[in-house]
Formats: C-alpha cells, sequence, structure tokens
C-alpha cells in the first residue's frame, strides 16, 4: 500500500508521531512542527482534543490540514475510554457521527475504526473509502494480552471486514506476551501478506515489538514527539536510529541471495507448480525479505489479453493462451532481476523450460491432489477448474505435467505442511545450499 507515496509495509515500518494537544492552536502548531521535521506520519488523536463536541472547530483544523499535509500521511483517531483514550460516547457527538464528520472533511488519509464498534456502524467503510480515506480497524486491551488462538483469530475477522489496516495493541504481563504479539503478526503476515498489519505490545516490556517490525511483520509504529500516546513509546529520534540500525543488518541478511546464481545471466528465482501450491504468497514472501522484485505473469498476461485469463481460453482457446504466455515469458527472462511467479502450465513448452533454465533457477512448488482439491474446492476462477470434481481429477492432470517439471525443477519444496513462511525460507535455505 502506497499513500502520498509513502510505503506502508514492514519492508521499514513508518513511524508515526501522535498529536495529543488540546486546544485548536496548539493542535494546528504540533501537526505545522511535525510537518517541518519531515514526519512521514502523524495521528491525530481527537479524543485528546477539548473542542472535540465543537464540529466548526473541527472543520478548521481539518481545513489546514488540507493545505499543508501535501506530503505528510495523516490518521485521524477517536480513542475511546473503553480502549484507553479520553472519549466518552455519551458526549454531545457520538462516535459514528464523529467518523463520518471525519470523513467528510476529506483531510484524513487513514481513518481509525474500532473494532469492538463496528457493528453498530454497518455503513461507515463506503463512508470513509467515497472521501479516499483507507479504513484502519483497530483493537487495544490495556488489561491483558489475549492467546495466541483469540489474537489470530480477531486480526483474520479484522481483515476479513475488508479493512484496508488491521490493528492490534495489547498489555502485556511478561515477556512471553510480548513474544505472543509478535508470533501472531509473523502468523498473520505470511497468510495475508497484502494486507498491513499493525502490531504493539505496550508498557517497557514491550519494547521489542516496536523496533523489530521489519523483522515480525508490523508495518507501522508509534513514537511519541512531545507526548506519548500510550506506554512504552519511544522517542521519535531514538526511534530512527533503531529501524535504521535493524533495517541496515537484517535485510543483509537476504538481499545479496543473487550473488549465489550461477553468474550474472542468472538473475531470476522462477516459482512454478501446479494450480494453488501457493505460488503467489510464496513469491511475495520471497520478495519481501530479499528486497527482489517479484513478477506475477498472471497479471503481465490479463494486462496484455486485456481480459481474464478463464474468459481468453473459453473463447480462443489453449493455444493461443500458450503462445502469450511464452511471449511474456521471454520479455521476463531478458529482463531485470527477479523473483517470478509462474503459471503451472508454463514449464509445458520445451522453449519455456529453456529459457528458464538459462535465465534462473527453478523452484516447483509441489502438493498432494487431496490438498489441492480442498484448496481450491467451490473456485471457478482458472480454466482447468471445470475438469476437476474431485483429487483424482487432479492426479490425472498432475501426472500429465510430471515430466515438464522434473525437467525444469531445481528445488522441489512440499507446501503442505509448513506456513508460507518458513517454505520461503526453506526455499532460500535451498538456493544457497545449491549455489555454494
Amino acid at each position: 500500500m502506497i499513500i502520498k507515496g509513502i510505503k506502508i509495509s514492514s519492508d521499514y515500518p513508518v513511524i508515526c508521531i501522535p498529536i495529543m494537544e488540546k486546544d485548536e492552536t496548539q493542535v494546528i502548531d504540533a501537526i505545522e512542527k511535525n510537518i517541518k521535521s519531515k514526519a512521514r506520519m502523524i495521528e491525530w488523536r481527537i479524543d485528546q482534543a477539548d473542542f472535540i463536541n465543537d464540529p466548526e472547530a473541527l472543520k478548521r483544523v481539518f481545513e489546514r490540514i488540507r493545505s499543508i499535509c501535501t506530503k505528510t500521511v495523516i490518521i485521524a483517531t477517536v480513542r475511546t475510554i473503553d480502549e484507553g483514550g479520553s472519549f466518552d460516547d455519551g458526549d454531545e457527538i457520538k462516535y459514528p457521527e464523529l467518523l463520518e464528520l471525519i470523513a467528510g472533511s476529506k483531510a484524513c488519509d487513514i481513518i481509525d475504526v474500532e473494532y469492538m464498534k463496528l457493528r453498530r456502524m454497518p455503513g461507515i467503510f463506503q463512508t470513509i473509502r467515497k472521501n479516499n480515506s483507507k479504513v484502519l480497524i483497530s483493537y487495544h486491551n490495556f488489561s491483558e494480552t489475549p492467546d495466541s488462538k483469540k489474537a489470530f483469530d480477531m486480526l483474520s475477522d479484522m481483515q476479513h471486514t475488508g479493512a484496508d489496516i488491521v490493528k492490534l495493541a495489547c498489555m502485556p504481563h511478561s515477556e512471553d506476551d510480548c513474544l505472543r504479539i509478535m508470533s501472531v503478526t509473523s502468523d498473520f503476515r505470511d497468510k495475508y501478506p497484502d494486507t498491513p498489519i499493525i502490531a504493539i505490545s505496550m508498557g517497557n516490556i514491550g519494547i521489542l515489538s516496536r523496533i523489530t517490525g521489519e523483522i515480525y511483520g508490523s508495518c507501522i509504529t508509534f513514537a511519541s514527539g512531545d507526548r506519548a500516546s500510550a506506554p512504552g513509546q519511544i522517542p521519535y529520534n531514538d526511534m530512527k536510529k533503531f529501524l535504521s540500525m535493524i533495517h541496515k543488518y537484517y535485510s543483509g541478511e537476504f538481499n545479496n541471495i543473487l550473488e549465489f546464481m550461477n553468474g550474472p545471466e542468472k538473475n531470476k528465482i522462477y516459482l512454478t507448480g501446479y494450480m494453488a501450491t501457493g505460488k503467489s504468497t510464496i513469491g511475495k514472501i520471497i520478495s519481501r525479505k530479499t528486497g527482489i522484485k517479484l513478477i506475477e505473469m498472471d497479471e503481465k498476461i490479463v494486462k496484455k489479453i486485456k481480459m481474464p485469463i478463464s474468459e481468453y481460453f473459453n473463447k480462443y482457446g489453449e493455444d493461443s493462451f500458450r503462445k502469450i504466455e511464452t511471449e511474456i515469458l521471454r520479455e521476463i527472462a531478458n529482463g531485470e532481476p527477479a523473483i517470478v511467479s509462474c503459471g503451472g502450465g508454463v514449464p509445458i513448452s520445451t522453449e519455456n523450460r529453456e529459457l528458464m533454465k538459462s535465465t534462473g533457477l527453478c523452484v516447483v512448488l509441489v502438493a498432494k491432489p487431496e490438498v489441492i482439491f480442498n484448496r481450491v474446492y467451490g473456485r471457478t476462477d482458472r480454466p482447468l477448474l471445470k475438469e476437476i470434481n474431485n483429487p483424482g481429477d487432479i492426479r490425472r492432470l498432475m501426472e500429465k505435467r510430471h515430466d515438464a517439471y522434473k525437467k525444469v525443477g531445481d528445488i522441489f519444496v512440499s507446501t503442505e505442511y509448513n506456513s508460507p513462511g518458513k517454505t520461503a525460507e526453506l526455499i532460500i535455505e535451498n538456493i544457497r545450499k545449491q549455489q555454494s
């Protein structure tokens, strides 16, 4: 996700500075001060403002934000008393009304919506998005840290609401609580790599979670400016140093992986395998870990043919599609270094196999027919799915491609038993072993 040119991902977490001032002038002064200091992201904690029940005063601040925050991402947050804030829903203006006012201002890039209030606001996503803002669903627990299953299930439910960003912040009572939140976040990132997550373990015990987001998957970290908004926040300048140091050494663990290839002409890692073996998901994780660009062949093909692949198959046939597939592969093979997620049928062609073998390493992802059937059951978005009614159908189709995969594969990795993140690490490890 990119907002105002700023990438929201765990590749390098964005530092967000909270604004906690009380009166109108102080809020505007604090925002202007942080913009001048080149803050990339600011959270205005509107629940802290004395004028929260004055719509006209709020509108004046939003108007100022709109005029000066051209390069700084603004998060608007109304934190309720139930979740550690100051807003009492019994005040003159209600929580849903406030969010609608914020969205209507068109001044804020991201609007925080509390997960526990969501049922009371069935249309809030549409209201926020029609005003060109992103939805951040958040849950804060200042009493405890839930167990791993409850935390993961809550984040998954947030993701399934259609939120653009999900956030979980909990109070730890031990170091294990902090580590548990970090582990859950890593699992969430592996399962939902396209949904940015913010995960925080609060207080002094949770400091590790605030500085190591690049490692475990949190995309935004909060650092204090003049005043902290939650226990355990680190001053902004110190946070910058921490993140810079971690990025310098952590990213170096993987970013030279292409040096393990056999010569400069071999600068691709091709991921192939039967449908639903995880090529796209694992490709995204390897790309993130290595910093190497990911190319989705199917996306490039759809862009060229200007229609869904299944529709093209039905209209023009497989032979026509395979010719286009080879054209796209040839372009990729002659291009820049990349992780390439290939369609499962790419290796069928002798020309395609030769292109892949001569320009990179080929990783074949495998899974049993029964596993694949469970993954694709009920789906209609792939051309071959109309031929599949049971695992036996998948087995027969896999047998047709067995020789092609055997000829093209340098590395074979099962995706049945490990998480996508662990599978990506195994692939990187295997590449190093093979080329050392």
